[in-house]
């Protein structure tokens, strides 16, 4: 029963994933960026999850409607990654700095333009930043001011 028992600890500690493969012998390499037309193939997948760390980000399927809302798309393919190899270090990259109209975040920036930066101490007018001048999606509005106190509350 004993040896039972242990062996099927062991095969359990086999299952569990381990770290992501490193070393210092070569210059560390990762996969960050996303594809703003649709989901990514299967075969580009397999390449991808070749990096011992991947980042799917902001723009993932932004072409596409929503909802699902980017949140749902980056977590879908990080999902698909990982089942892939189950070692690699996956990362959600959270742009919440500023308003992106395909976020689910986008919609509690609209309700609550309290959570917008202001211009200045003086100019209660909203922070308007137009955003990275190469995504093929402009952010629409103000940039969030992630250090409210209501704003962590919503974290």
């Amino acid at each position: 029963m004993r040896l039972a028992l242990l062996a099927a600890v062991a095969a359990q500690v086999q299952a569990l994933p381990q770290w992501p493969s490193f070393s210092w012998d070569t210059v560390p390499v990762f996969y960050h960026s996303c594809n703003f037309t649709g989901e990514y193939t299967d075969e580009a997948l397999k390449t991808v999850a070749k990096f011992p760390m991947v980042t799917i980000e902001k723009g993932q399927e932004v072409a596409l409607p929503a909802p699902p809302y980017a949140e749902t798309k980056i977590g879908n393919t990080l999902k698909r990654v990982k089942a892939l190899n189950k070692n690699i270090s996956t990362i959600f990259y959270y742009n919440s700095v500023l308003d992106w109209p395909f976020y689910k975040l986008h919609e509690e920036f609209l309700n609550h333009k309290d959570w917008w930066l202001k211009k200045s101490a003086t100019d209660a007018s909203p922070c308007r930043i137009g955003g990275d001048g190469s995504f093929p999606v402009r952010a629409g509005g103000g940039a969030g001011g992630v250090a409210a106190a209501a704003v962590g509350w919503w974290w």
